[in-house]
């Protein structure tokens, strides 16, 4: 098992334990900080990341608009989403902005 296995493993077994960092970090005999440094690493690898479909809801709808927390804001109208999905334009968006989106009916 190599040190990041190993860390993933104790990070999981720390969040289990009820343990402060502190406390937890006594029994394995590790600085606080370099236990934090792992703690910081696994939330990063739990993040989602990469491309969501857009798909426009039920009902008549004439765009979708896509807002960064950044404020930049993107509005494409829903007549030309199959054209963007069909061309090499791709955008990639943070997935925790947005809600699941419900699958298509035949796509069960």
């Amino acid at each position: 098992m190599d040190q990041r296995e190993r860390m993933k493993a104790e990070v999981e077994r720390w969040r289990q334990s009820g343990l402060s960092q502190k406390e937890f970090c006594k029994g394995l005999g590790m600085k606080v900080a370099t236990f934090a440094y792992w703690v910081s690493r696994s939330k990063e690898s739990e993040k989602k990341k990469g491309f969501i479909p857009l798909v426009p809801p039920a009902g008549s709808v004439d765009a979708i608009e896509v807002s960064y927390p950044n404020g930049v804001r993107i509005k494409v109208p829903t007549s030309d989403l199959k054209i963007i999905s069909s061309s090499s334009i791709c955008i990639n968006v943070q997935p925790e902005l947005f809600s699941p989106v419900p699958p298509l009916p035949g796509e069960l």
